[in-house]
């Protein structure tokens, strides 16, 4: 009965691994960058099926009960609980709970609520009362071997068989299998950040301007056409803004390419904290950068892009070498509802030059 039960722990394990690697590029695909509470549903909901294909392949006993590495799941959820908003442990311990009762209703499944709720329990107060503030190797073996010895006096206390045989012919190997499981589990885990981290990293380079940390030209126009496709659908307001920086040569050429990339970070911060929050700023190429009006129209964006403007005027920008540098610009502004699709950034560009025909430092929206 023991190899049997080994190997089907194994399994057990192994399922779950493959599971976790699997969602792990749902993940990138479909949830990275999403708001923390979307992430947060989403871990809740994975681990919970996790647990699921646990108790899919856990050990039955002739009594009914069944045996698996269901509280892996959640252990994981408490030593990664900074990633999640913090009911995510407990959520996921009611998921996996309502998953075992969807399974059978029998001694079984109260004996796992009672389990998964001792371990939330324990663990929730040891989380807020030190355990979140330690250091990760402490708090990974820490929830492994708490969590672990929990399922086994719970095990005993409340499942379907006799304390005293479940301890003589499966306590010491179920708490083995849980703690390699972790083991392995958290490696795993610490493999899939690590390359979470580094795509994140890699995303970022490819859709951020490394001077201005603004979304770069790439960026932009794949914005363009999401909102464009919005705008569309949904028969919305949409404009764009095209900025240039007035005789920005003559910056350069007086004060150096370090100041000139001074200013364009200045100029950059200027604009972003004059926008909305949800409107899309970039850098469009050069002293030349981009602002996406998502639903607005032209009067609400030709307001937004002179107080930009006037906001640029008015400030004295000190470089780190001590030049004291002022600089205009000239904007063309265009919308949606007056020329479609690729025609809208062409009308801007014609607009932002005659701004700069009618003598720069000025917001051009009509004609």
């Amino acid at each position: 009965m023991t190899g049997t039960f080994l190997g089907a722990m194994v399994t057990n394990a192994s399922v779950m691994i493959a599971f976790v690697f699997l969602q792990h590029y749902i993940y990138i695909m479909y949830v990275e960058g999403k708001s923390e509470r979307y992430r947060t549903v989403y871990g809740i909901i994975v681990h919970g099926l996790a647990g699921l294909l646990s108790m899919l392949f856990a050990y039955k006993l002739e009594n009914g009960a069944i045996v698996d590495t269901r509280i892996v799941p959640l252990l994981l959820m408490f030593i990664w609980s900074k990633r999640y908003l913090p009911w995510a442990p407990f959520a996921t311990a009611a998921l996996i709970v309502a998953l075992r009762f969807g399974i059978s209703v029998n001694a079984g499944a109260f004996a796992s609520l009672l389990n998964l709720l001792a371990i939330a329990v324990v663990i929730g107060f040891l989380n807020s009362l030190w355990l979140k503030d330690q250091p990760f190797r402490t708090r990974a073996w820490t929830i492994t071997i708490v969590g672990s010895v929990i399922n086994i006096i719970m095990a005993g206390l409340v499942g379907a068989m006799p304390m005293i045989d479940f301890m003589q012919q499966f306590a010491a190997t179920v708490f083995i299998v849980h703690i390699v499981t972790m083991i392995a589990m958290v490696f795993t885990y610490r493999v899939i950040f690590r390359e979470m981290r580094v795509h994140t990293e890699l995303r970022e380079t490819a859709e951020t301007d490394f001077l201005t940390g603004l979304q770069n030209r790439r960026m932009l126009d794949r914005t363009m056409e999401e909102q464009l496709t919005i705008a569309a659908r949904s028969d919305g307001e949409l404009s764009v803004a095209l900025i240039d920086i007035d005789h920005f040569k003559q910056v350069n050429d007086s004060y150096g390419h370090e100041a000139g990339d001074e200013v364009l970070q200045q100029v950059a911060q200027l604009i972003q904290n004059n926008v909305r929050s949800y409107d899309r700023v970039g850098r469009y190429g050069g002293e030349e950068f981009m602002i996406v009006f998502p639903h607005l129209g032209k009067q609400a964006a030709s307001e937004i892009a002179e107080r930009v403007r006037i906001a640029i005027e008015e400030e004295e920008i000190v470089t780190s070498q001590g030049y004291h540098v002022r600089v205009t610009v000239s904007i063309g502004v265009a919308t949606h509802e007056e020329s479609r699709g690729d025609r809208m950034k062409t009308k801007a560009d014609e607009r932002l030059y005659q701004a700069k025909q009618r003598g720069r430092n000025r917001t051009v929206s009509a004609g």
